[in-house]
């Protein structure tokens, strides 16, 4: 579930961790099929930013209010993060809407959101405030979400297509005009051109073909 859920974020051009399957040898003993997931590091940062040298966040439990624990980059503050959480805090939704697009790269935000309401990531950043990173690119000085440890997917096909109010940014883009319009519409595109069965199906079954081999 976790690797067929991150390539479709990765279709989406949302940022998540490559998944694979592999079996596993200790000291003779098999201990069964594992997946294997990709790092999140600086080399993770190389593939899908120009730059690699931002800062790179990652919180259990917590949301942009809170002191992250910092995976890369140079050790600070976290003045980058306060500047998040003060524009998400703005009350006024248009000119919250003006000082979140100075820190947040929010296209891609509303498309991160929508497939977890899509794929029922319901242990994620917009249900759950979890199993997520934020990365400072310094290219565009505007912060990126990224996903991360996508392993209940799919399981819970009562979940809303409209994201609670929880998560303080996701609050934030979609109680303005703007920021629901463009969830609206950006939910409708990518279930018509990502979501796609056929596609979710091939690679479910290549997937099996490979564990089974």
């Amino acid at each position: 579930g976790e690797m067929m859920a991150a390539q479709l974020f990765r279709d989406a051009g949302v940022r998540a961790a490559r998944n694979t399957h592999a079996r596993v040898q200790l000291n003779g003993r098999d201990l069964g099929l594992y997946v294997v997931a990709e790092t999140m590091k600086k080399q993770f940062l190389k593939q899908h930013f120009e730059s690699s040298a931002g800062n790179l966040y990652e919180a259990y439990l917590l949301d942009v209010n809170a002191r992250m624990e910092q995976d890369s980059g140079e050790p600070g503050d976290q003045s980058d993060v306060r500047a998040l959480h003060k524009a998400s805090t703005v009350a006024d939704p248009s000119s919250r809407w003006r000082e979140l697009n100075r820190v947040l790269d929010v296209d891609r935000f509303v498309s991160f959101v929508a497939m977890e309401m899509l794929t029922s990531h319901w242990d994620g950043y917009a249900i759950h405030t979890n199993n997520y990173r934020i990365y400072h690119d310094p290219k565009t000085d505007k912060f990126v979400f990224i996903t991360h440890g996508i392993d209940w997917p799919f399981r819970r096909p009562n979940i809303s297509i409209q994201p609670p109010t929880k998560s303080i940014v996701g609050r934030a883009v979609l109680s303005t005009p703007e920021g629901q319009q463009l969830y609206r519409e950006r939910i409708g595109t990518l279930f018509t051109n990502v979501f796609r069965t056929s596609v979710i199906s091939n690679r479910l079954v290549q997937a099996l073909a490979k564990i089974r081999g």
